[in-house]
């Protein structure tokens, strides 16, 4: 469960340390859709390989959701870690279906990264909300070590993701491009 909380945020040195004066909670409920993914799983492979493969969608469309049903149906063949780094993509005692997965919660997403793949030999990680150059930066490093990556992001379709400098670069280290739309539409199914 999330909550997001608005109110006066009070800065120190370029971190939020405090928020007062509330003045709304949005509370966001996680829930399973188990068997969601499976129209998109042959569209993951091709030639009978695994493919990298992004999910795109403004907030709210279902990604998350979306990623956790993929990660549990690609967990019987693929050794998939979950890099969960605020407890929303397995779970943590929700009782989700992540099938065989492995899961790293409540680490810094980077330092996630370099651990999981050096201790786990993981074929696939799967890891929810590029946020920042520096994530787009270690998903190129995690496709360089030749391990598969499910991810999302926020954003409305490819195209606005390649006139995006930021996240340009981001793009080659993916094979597979799956727009959704509210609440959960698969709108498109780009290959690259």
């Amino acid at each position: 469960m999330r909550i997001g909380v608005s109110g006066f945020g009070v800065v120190e040195q370029g971190k939020i340390i405090t928020i007062k004066d509330i003045n709304a909670l949005v509370l966001r409920v996680p829930h399973e859709v188990k068997g969601c993914a499976e129209s998109l799983l042959p569209k993951m492979y091709r030639d009978g390989r695994l493919k990298s493969t992004l999910i795109i969608s403004p907030p709210g469309a279902g990604k998350t959701t979306m990623l956790r049903d993929m990660a549990r149906l690609v967990s019987a063949t693929e050794n998939v870690l979950i890099i969960d780094e605020r407890f929303e993509l397995a779970g943590l005692d929700c009782g989700f279906d992540i099938g065989e997965s492995e899961v790293m919660s409540g680490v810094e997403k980077k330092i996630a990264y370099e651990f999981g793949i050096r201790s786990m030999s993981p074929t696939l990680i799967v890891t929810d909300e590029i946020f920042s150059e520096a994530d787009a930066g270690s998903i190129e490093d995690i496709v360089r070590c030749g391990v598969k990556v499910f991810a999302s992001i926020h954003g409305e379709s490819l195209k606005s993701l390649k006139e995006n400098r930021a996240f340009h670069r981001l793009l080659s280290s993916f094979e597979v491009y799956v727009t959704l739309a509210p609440v959960g539409k698969v709108v498109s199914v780009e290959y690259q």
